[in-house]
Parts: structure tokens; sequence; C-alpha cells
């Protein structure tokens, strides 16, 4: 929703719209309080409904090109890791992050509900650690050409209006990945993606 590239050589022309998908959300904020709620209120209930997010995500990653991982290994101190090939600053990139949030919100429940993730952790975590670093570059100055629209998404990101269902959730998404993950794994890919990666190895 809302993609955007990062713009190197001239400023934005036009101001895309963007105050949609804000508002949409903060309709929705306690519809989708209401339907974590209801799916934590029965183990049943949370199975399936726990069950039809993740295939709704790995749906994602065949129909839209953004979410086709291209997975690579790494070595570090003589161990393989696993990251996946993306760079925020070259290529499309979202604020926009609802169903893996979702997924996290639902995780955060699950006391007494256990199911298990059989999809690759990495994937279910990389649309919000790529929402946060295109947060965190906007507000370092990396996405300057991109015009007031791109700051307008950012401020809201993390404004009280949405705050818990997209700064908030996204930092839930990484503790659920950083729960499920081997350590040293996750923090090799929160280093690639923010591109610090190359100064670990020099």
């Amino acid at each position: 929703m809302d993609s955007l590239k990062r713009l190197t050589q001239q400023h934005i022309e036009y101001e895309p719209e963007w105050e949609t998908s804000f508002n949409l959300l903060i309709k929705l904020q306690k519809s989708i309080s209401s339907l974590i709620e209801w799916c934590s209120s029965d183990s049943q209930v949370f199975t399936e409904c726990f069950r039809h997010l993740i295939n709704s995500i790995g749906e994602l990653e065949t129909s839209d090109e953004q979410f086709k991982f291209k997975y690579e290994k790494v070595k570090f101190n003589s161990t393989t890791y696993e990251i996946i090939e993306y760079s925020v600053l070259r290529q499309e990139v979202s604020i926009h992050a609802p169903l893996t949030r979702l997924l996290a919100a639902l995780f955060a429940q699950q006391a007494g509900n256990r199911v298990a993730i059989e999809k690759k952790m990495l994937g279910l975590i990389e649309p919000s650690l790529r929402a946060l670093c295109l947060v965190y570059q906007t507000n370092n100055g990396f996405w300057k050409r991109n015009g007031f629209s791109l700051l307008s998404q950012v401020y809201f990101y993390s404004n009280i209006k949405c705050r818990f269902e997209m700064f908030d959730r996204d930092v839930l998404c990484l503790q659920m990945g950083l729960s499920q993950m081997d350590p040293n794994e996750f923090l090799i890919n929160l280093l690639c993606r923010f591109g610090l990666y190359p100064f670990l190895i020099e």
C-alpha cells in the first residue's frame, strides 16, 4: 500500500495521496483490537485464525513483487547466516504492514494457545523491518527529495493516533522474530537492513 521509491536525482513533482490509508487505519483500530480479543478467547478459533493469517501472508510471497523474497547466505565469524537481499534505499518500500502487525499482535496473545510457525521467520519480520528502516532513514535526511507526503506518513507512524497499530506493532513483530530465531541471525539481518553489515566485516 502506498509504496515509495527513494528519489536521488530530482525532487518529487507531485505529492502522492497518502491520507486515505491512515484514515482507514484510524477507523479500523477498534475493530482490530476487538478481532484480536475475539481470536484469543478460544483456543480453536485462535489456531484457525492464526493459520489463516499465516497462509494469507504466504500468498503475498507469490503474488506481490515486493514480497518475493530473495534469500542469500552471508558469513560472519566462520558461521553462515541467511538474510533477505533487499535495500530500502534502492527498492520500493511501504510504511504499511497490516498483516504481519496483526500476526505479531496475535502471537503476543497466544499464552495457552501455542501454534507452530512453519514459515520462515525472516519473511514474517521483513515488512516491519523495512518500515522501521524507512522511518529512521527519513528522520536522518536520506529521503529529502520525496516531499512532504513521506514526512507526513513518518509523523503519523509514531503519532499517538496511529502509533499503537504501527510503530508499537513493528517493535512487537521484531520481538516475535527474536524469540523464534537464532539471535545472531536476527542481529545480522538487522544490520544488513540498516546498511551496517559492511562496516561490521571491515
